[in-house]
């Protein structure tokens, strides 16, 4: 995977660092959900309000990238730092 979704190595590595400060072993959970279901839900959320560039929905495009860079990520969590990857 709401915020950020943590798909980029920068991201993550926040997150790694929060752990590390906590003496607590980071696991990553990745949804393996669908690109299509992702669009579909997307697509069904609230619009931007009034002088806000998006709302909840965003473009696909924007969906698409997100979900590439979950599943580019899988080969790289370990090697980050992640002590576990669990595939939801």
């Amino acid at each position: 995977m709401a915020g950020p979704t943590n798909g980029v190595p920068a991201e993550r590595a926040e997150l790694l660092s929060a752990a590390a400060r906590h003496q607590v072993p980071a696991a990553a959970v990745v949804f393996g959900t669908p690109l299509e279901t992702c669009l579909d839900r997307q697509r069904s959320r609230p619009a931007a309000l009034p002088g806000r560039r998006w709302g909840r929905a965003v473009p696909d495009s924007v969906v698409r990238n997100q979900h590439q860079r979950t599943r580019d990520s899988l080969a790289t969590l370990t090697a980050e730092g992640f002590a576990q990857v669990v595939r939801a």
